[in-house]
């Protein structure tokens, strides 16, 4: 179980979510520690943390939009490992991370994703523990509504994941999924996970 990750680099990454994008710059002197737990990042969209999030659960799916200057790695609880290893324990919290097809329904998914982890679970037993509604749970992804970030955070435990990666989000539109939001987080730390949120002051 990965409990704190450490990371610094130089570059320039072009963050997308389904919300927003820009441009991100990463500053070679600023070291990023995270923990177990809620990390949130507080900062402007082009402050680095959106950088630093995107960088940790997109690499290597989106290398065209990331120019380092560093080498991709980070130090995970104390040893050197490549961004390309560590992404098989990350997960990027948006429609636009390979993990999260559009087609199949969230109960598809996470039944495919236990068979294929070997987590003791039941799909039904996931939907309780995620307090998922037994409706959205029988459709895709872009059919569940505010529901969207509990549906994407249990397809992601079932798939072994341990780090989730939430895109940037302004003050405003936190605060509009506010409940939401704060009971993915708790949920995910209650199971000793590692949760990074970026927002807008």
């Amino acid at each position: 179980m990965i409990t704190n990750i450490c990371i610094q680099n130089d570059g320039y990454i072009q963050c997308e979510s389904a919300f927003y994008q820009t441009l991100d710059i990463l500053h070679p002197d600023i070291k990023i520690d995270i923990h177990t737990g809620i990390n949130y990042l507080y900062g402007e969209i082009d402050s680095g943390n959106w950088g630093i999030s995107y960088l940790l659960s997109m690499y290597p799916y989106r290398l065209s939009n990331m120019q380092l200057f560093m080498p991709a790695e980070a130090n995970v609880d104390d040893v050197r490992m490549s961004l390309e290893e560590l992404s098989q324990y990350t997960c990027y919290m948006d429609l636009s991370h390979p993990l999260f097809s559009l087609e199949k329904t969230v109960r598809e998914l996470v039944s495919n994703a236990l068979q294929k982890s070997g987590i003791p679970e039941t799909v039904e037993h996931i939907r309780e523990k995620f307090f998922l509604d037994a409706e959205r749970y029988n459709r895709p992804l872009t059919q569940v509504g505010n529901e969207i970030f509990r549906m994407m955070a249990a397809i992601g435990y079932c798939e072994g994941k341990q780090v989730f990666c939430f895109p940037w989000m302004s003050r405003m539109r936190f605060e509009s999924y506010h409940s939401q939001l704060t009971t993915t987080f708790d949920i995910l730390a209650s199971l000793g996970k590692i949760v990074i949120v970026p927002v807008g002051e």
